[in-house]
């Protein structure tokens, strides 16, 4: 899926396509992994992370949590059960505030992978390896996702 061990550039066409886009790059994730998603309203990040987490097997039925910041899920990487941590940071976009909510805590852990909508407002709080995925909409129904791991 990858064309190079960290770059992925794809469009997608509908729902369905960034879904599947989002269950194949699953594949690539391991315990510990933060997902940093940037783009503006609309643009699929919580539809591509509903793909991720069928790809991590979550049940749970996966909202964007932009009231309440943070749900979690649980899932599998292999049979290893893990937490599936989805944030949303669309309303908090002071510093202090982040700072406040000690993020730090619950991101990047061994038993967790998480997952970050509107990672713009918490950029100083993205320290060692993340995966970047990148959300342009083309138009109504086309986007570009960028995908790429910062080290």
């Amino acid at each position: 899926m990858i064309n190079t061990p960290h770059i992925l550039e794809k469009k997608t066409s509908s729902e369905s396509e960034t879904i599947e886009l989002g269950l194949l790059f699953s594949n690539q994730l391991s315990p510990g992994d933060i997902v940093a998603l940037f783009g503006e309203v609309g643009s699929g990040k919580t539809v591509f992370i509903k793909g991720i987490c069928r790809g991590l097997r979550t049940e749970e039925p996966v909202n964007s949590p932009t009231f309440v910041i943070l749900n979690e899920y649980q899932g599998r990487i292999s049979n290893n059960k893990i937490k599936i941590r989805h944030f949303d940071f669309y309303r908090v976009n002071k510093s202090k505030d982040i700072d406040e909510l000690g993020i730090d805590e619950y991101m990047g852990t061994p038993d967790s992978v998480a997952l970050i909508e509107w990672s713009e407002h918490i950029q100083d709080h993205l320290k060692g390896n993340y995966w970047k995925v990148q959300f342009q909409k083309v138009n109504d129904n086309t986007r570009k996702i960028h995908i790429e791991f910062l080290q």
